[in-house]
């Protein structure tokens, strides 16, 4: 069986399971056939060039507001609301390994890096292919993550990995609640994330 997903201790895997067997959301399936498309057509030569043809076009499918601050890096914001970033998105091109840890090319460091700048406290890493997400308040955020392999999903039509995808990356994850929390950090406590697990 296919794994969509590489889950180093950043949530509960009995949470990530419980996602996969809920009932197939018709609006998240249409969004992973548009996202197939905007693949297929996608223009990977320049950042530039690969961020506006299909990196942009998930992250608007996720519902996130954008501004690039430089080539690499996006901040995310809730639509219509443009004032202060939720969250933050390092964009590497296709060919280039999430995994890479050689020295200016460590990913994981720059987006905890990024994350302290601009006060942040959850951020994405990705090339497209495979998205990362991370946690600036874990005991060793480089080495605690989530990530997807958005790239086999759509090859694959893989619509219950598709669901995980979606339902993590999505806008309202990363927007605060009156408490200063925002619902990753419900789902990142083992105890409450069982309380969620419907929703």
């Amino acid at each position: 069986m296919t794994t969509y997903y590489r889950n180093e201790y950043l949530f509960s895997e009995i949470y990530l399971q419980e996602i996969t067997r809920q009932p197939e959301d018709t609006e998240i399936l249409a969004s992973l056939t548009t996202l197939k498309e905007y693949r297929e057509f996608a223009r990977t030569s320049t950042i530039q060039e690969w961020k506006k043809s299909f990196v942009h076009e998930v992250l608007y499918a996720l519902r996130f507001g954008i501004k690039s601050e430089n080539e690499r890096l996006t901040l995310l914001y809730p639509v219509g609301d443009m004032e202060m970033p939720i969250t933050l998105c390092y964009v590497l091109l296709p060919t280039e390994d999430l995994d890479n840890t050689t020295m200016g090319r460590n990913w994981a460091e720059k987006v905890i890096g990024s994350l302290r700048r601009h006060n942040l406290k959850w951020g994405l890493l990705t090339n497209g292919q495979q998205w990362g997400m991370y946690h600036f308040d874990e005991s060793t955020p480089y080495e605690i993550f989530l990530e997807i392999d958005l790239a086999a999903i759509l090859a694959d039509s893989a619509a219950q990995a598709y669901q995980i995808f979606h339902k993590f990356m999505k806008v309202e994850n990363f927007t605060a609640g009156e408490h200063g929390e925002c619902r990753l950090d419900v789902i990142n406590n083992p105890a409450a994330s069982c309380e969620v697990s419907g929703s």
